[in-house]
């Protein structure tokens, strides 16, 4: 049997109980933003995210492409929401190299 009827097959038993698969899909995805060796641009991770929606609005969307359209889905919207939660987190960086003093003062310290 080829690898495409083995696997219909598999989703098609598995209809109704996939639901738990959406939270691995999404941290498989955000595992892929933190496994790419460089930051990828704003612009990338925009096109993360709408790259999928065409693939909702295709006519023939069988019971076998739904959830592997999903999966891709999902997988993109965790690299698009890791990317826009590292840079809504982002602090300042220094563009060169610095040597020199740095001053700072103690506002807080944690006993544990």
């Amino acid at each position: 049997m080829r690898a495409h009827g083995v696997i219909g097959l598999a989703l098609l038993g598995q209809r109704g109980h996939l639901f738990p698969w959406v939270p691995v899909f999404l941290g498989a995805g955000t595992g892929l933003y933190f496994v790419l060796g460089t930051e990828p641009p704003v612009g990338w991770l925009w096109a993360a995210g709408a790259s999928v929606l065409p693939m909702l609005l295709m006519r023939r969307v069988t019971a076998v492409t739904a959830p592997l359209i999903w999966s891709v889905l999902l997988l993109a919207a965790g690299l698009a929401l890791a990317g826009a939660r590292s840079h809504l987190v982002a602090g300042p960086v220094l563009k060169w190299r610095y040597y020199g003093p740095v001053e700072g003062r103690i506002v807080g310290i944690d006993r544990s």
